[in-house]
């Protein structure tokens, strides 16, 4: 019994440390039940981007209405997950310059206070291994299918399309 009440008030506790860790969940730049799943996508796509945790304090994504959602969430956890040794262990090198006519998406987070945003429907970062490989990372947070061009260090520019709600890394 002793064992079963100390593994319960350790799961609390790390569930805890969890919630705090994404206090921003229910307040988390975004009303899920109100926006658009655009203004959804520029939060958490651009949260991904940075390095930012991503989660949540409520069962809203798996209400089947948040479908979209919760999928496009679910694909940046897996990138993430699978880029490891950039997004976990790395450096966030920096934001990639966003390519000219790209366009806008823009919208109000009805955080409290409700913000105005304008983000780019498309954004990348550049992130860097402890063994000094480097990772371009792309995410779509629009709609439509996007082209985005970076280059880096001199080297020709490289476009890629890239699909609706997407993200895209490759390894430099």
């Amino acid at each position: 019994m002793k064992y079963a009440a100390t593994t319960i008030m350790r799961t609390a506790a790390a569930c805890s440390v969890a919630a705090a860790l994404t206090a921003a969940g229910d307040e988390w730049s975004f009303d899920v039940e109100a926006d658009a799943p655009s203004v959804v996508s520029c939060a958490v796509g651009r949260d991904f981007l940075w390095g930012c945790q991503l989660g949540w304090n409520s069962d809203w994504p798996f209400d089947a209405k948040h479908k979209e959602h919760l999928s496009f969430t679910l694909r940046l956890c897996r990138e993430r997950l699978s880029h490891k040794d950039f997004f976990l262990y790395g450096e966030l090198l920096g934001e990639l310059p966003t390519p000219p006519g790209m366009p806008i998406v823009s919208g109000t987070w009805k955080r409290k206070p409700a913000c105005r945003f304008r983000l780019p429907a498309a954004m990348g970062t550049i992130w860097r291994a402890r063994d000094g490989r480097r990772l371009v990372c792309l995410v779509n947070v629009s709609g439509n299918e996007q082209p985005f061009t970076y280059r880096l260090d001199g080297a020709p520019a490289r476009t890629l399309m890239l699909p609706p709600r997407s993200v895209r890394s490759i390894v430099e």
